[in-house]
């Protein structure tokens, strides 16, 4: 496509294709990274509304939410937020983080969590990174921080969820060890082994008690008159009975 073809009165961005190559983002996460470029000006500084994050990003405003979240939490962008003059909320000032950084941080950090030295060489500009036209930052405390958390997930995502995995995060944080990454990789382990051994042991199953019979009303045998057994027969009733007896023989 010729220059002349394009018309100025329209907005184009780019964007480093190494966001698709980040482990653990879907399609939704993907889609508002995106927007957030599309957004930025030439400092990286991005501001849309959620609501024109999940118009444009065809989702709806909770889940826009979400991702926007999730970006923050692995150091792809950082948020902050803004009032207006009134004091009321605006929306936030997004910083983005070029892809290409995250991913060469978390390769750095693999090799120094195994001991090893990661050496630049020179390269020709094929071999170069590629780089959008923003003026990103560089990577602060936290971004290398939430990377480091992401590249320990990533690590052993198969074998603790991730609500389990983000509790021994915070647990790990609040201990502000110096070497956090060697720290997190240790405590995730020592969970994975924890969830092993739980889950070995069978649940009891209790019995089911029986219900009192204390407020039960006692049960009452009716019994017919004809099965009751005859009433006993007074003596002075009984010698009437047998004169009368004797005086009918003697007439017989």
């Amino acid at each position: 496509m010729s220059n002349d073809t394009i018309k100025t009165s329209k907005w184009y961005f780019s964007t480093a294709d190494a966001i698709f190559d980040v482990e653990g983002l879907d399609i939704h996460d993907q889609t508002i990274y995106i927007l957030l470029c599309a957004h930025a000006d030439r400092d990286g500084k991005s501001f849309p509304a959620y609501a024109t994050l999940a118009k444009r990003g065809r989702m709806s405003e909770r889940k826009a939410k979400y991702c926007v979240a999730k970006l923050v939490e692995m150091g792809l962008i950082r948020k902050k937020p803004r009032q207006k003059d009134n004091g009321g909320d605006s929306s936030n000032e997004y910083t983005i983080v070029d892809a290409y950084d995250f991913l060469a941080n978390i390769e750095r950090s693999a090799h120094s969590a195994h001991g090893g030295m990661h050496v630049m060489h020179g390269g020709s500009a094929h071999s170069a990174p590629k780089h959008n036209h923003l003026s990103l930052p560089f990577l602060t405390d936290d971004d290398k921080r939430n990377q480091s958390i992401e590249f320990i997930y990533q690590k052993y995502k198969k074998e603790i969820p991730r609500e389990r995995f983000d509790i021994v995060v915070q647990r790990v944080t609040t201990r502000k060890a110096s070497n956090f990454e060697a720290l997190l990789d240790t405590s995730v382990q020592r969970e994975i082994a924890n969830m092993q051994v739980a889950s070995s042991h069978t649940d009891v199953i209790q019995p089911r008690r029986n219900r009192t019979t204390s407020n039960r009303k006692p049960k009452i045998d009716i019994v017919k008159d004809s099965d009751q057994a005859p009433a006993e027969i007074p003596p002075e009733k009984l010698e009437q009975m047998r004169k009368l007896a004797r005086k009918l023989d003697k007439k017989g």
